[in-house]
């Protein structure tokens, strides 16, 4: 057995949510079920910001799938912010920060495509939780 790492490639669903549906749990469609509070600030190119709440539904390496509380255009930048359930020490929440562009929404399902994260503490207002 080596010690080597082993990069392995991983292929996002074509639509969100395409592989609950066909139900295609193959190793190589890596998403996972993850249902937290979040909060988000939509940048669309024309119009006004937007801000918002929802909930997660799943997520990957590349990709954010959420139920938002309005329907939001594709092509938009957005950044998200989760409530993440472990803490910095036990005791810190923190959030994990989501910065990318919307792909697709169909009603309120909005599926985004991640180009940047990171983690970041709060503190009192700032907590979603």
């Amino acid at each position: 057995m080596s010690s080597e790492r082993r990069e392995r490639r991983v292929r996002l669903p074509q639509e969100p949510g395409a592989a609950r549906r066909t139900g295609d749990t193959s190793a190589d469609c890596s998403f996972f079920p993850l249902r937290l509070d979040l909060r988000y600030r939509a940048k669309p190119k024309w119009a006004k910001e937007t801000v918002g709440t929802g909930r997660s539904l799943w997520m990957s390496s590349g990709q954010l799938l959420f139920q938002s509380d309005q329907p939001i255009e594709p092509g938009t930048n957005i950044e998200v912010s989760l409530a993440w359930p472990a803490r910095l020490d036990n005791r810190t929440p923190l959030q994990l920060c989501v910065i990318g562009q919307v792909v697709s929404c169909r009603d309120t399902e909005v599926s985004v495509r991640i180009s940047r994260h990171e983690f970041r503490t709060c503190f009192g207002a700032e907590a979603l939780r």
